[in-house]
């Protein structure tokens, strides 16, 4: 009966901000546990919504092992403290990440949750059919615990945004005609392009369909060689020096190897990328210096 009735009671709360329970966590209900050092460690901290009930004869095994001068007479439970999620805490949350956009809240997680910190990161954000919008996101409690919630929301907001018009192949350089500029319901278009000199001269990741708004991620800097690029080749062999006409076989960066064929031999060979349309095969002598 005794048991039953410390169930039922109201428990004590853990710190949102630890994974155990603590003897200032008892110390409320327990003379026993109040008189120990605050942050003697009395067990692991229960998950939220869970309760952990300690019968009288466990705190008593518990009081012996940490040295107390007296033994509890009751059993005592505690849980984390949780609470079910505020409207107006949410819509706070999800401005921050969106601060142009007029956002309205349809529906959200109802469980309730432990004390913390909400995030919303943008790899849970998904688009909904019109202009509503899913976010999976959490609680952050404890030691980097996260407790899972999500929120349904409809969001509005113009901004102008980079928009292919044409498709556009993987590898090629991006021209101003492929491009135009829009204004779009992007509430958030932080992730998008937003001026045509962004993406103008860039090369596509991946191939993109004409209509579509672009992400910078998508876009790299073309190489400084690319496949089929005639090149200048300057082949040094000590303090000799030859040069010769080539094509590059594979792209590269400055610094980096590529492949590339001798059109008179039909020969390959790796050679380093220098500059723009120009590689190199071994290293030039270093200049002596001046006495």
């Amino acid at each position: 009966m005794g048991l039953l009735a410390v169930a039922v009671a109201a428990c004590l709360p853990v710190s949102s901000v630890s994974d155990h329970i603590r003897a200032v966590d008892l110390a409320p209900a327990s003379e026993t546990f109040a008189a120990l050092d605050p942050a003697t460690v009395i067990g692991l901290a229960p998950a939220p919504g869970v309760r952990r009930v300690f019968s009288a004869a466990e705190l008593r095994r518990i009081a012996a092992r940490l040295g107390a001068q007296s033994a509890p007479e009751t059993g005592l439970c505690v849980e984390r403290k949780t609470a079910l999620l505020d409207a107006a805490r949410l819509l706070a949350a999800l401005q921050a990440e969106a601060p142009a956009a007029n956002l309205r809240l349809l529906d959200f997680s109802r469980a309730p949750v432990p004390e913390g910190e909400l995030a919303f990161p943008r790899s849970g954000l998904r688009r909904a059919p019109g202009s509503a919008y899913f976010w999976n996101g959490s609680v952050r409690y404890a030691a980097g615990r996260r407790f899972s919630v999500w929120v349904k929301f409809e969001a509005h907001a113009p901004a102008r945004v980079v928009v292919a018009a044409v498709n556009l192949k993987p590898g090629q350089a991006i021209e101003a005609a492929q491009l135009r500029l829009e204004t779009r319901d992007e509430p958030f278009a932080s992730g998008f392009a937003s001026a045509l000199d962004q993406v103008i001269g860039q090369v596509a990741r991946r191939p993109v369909r004409s209509g579509t708004a672009l992400e910078p991620q998508w876009l790299e800097q073309p190489p400084d060689v690319a496949r089929g690029d005639p090149v200048k080749v300057d082949v040094w062999s000590g303090a000799a020096h030859l040069q010769l006409d080539a094509r590059a076989e594979s792209a590269g960066a400055a610094g980096q190897p590529v492949q590339v064929r001798n059109p008179a031999t039909q020969k390959k060979f790796l050679a380093r990328v220098e500059s723009k349309g120009r590689v190199s095969v071994g290293s030039a002598p270093r200049a002596k210096e001046k006495p």
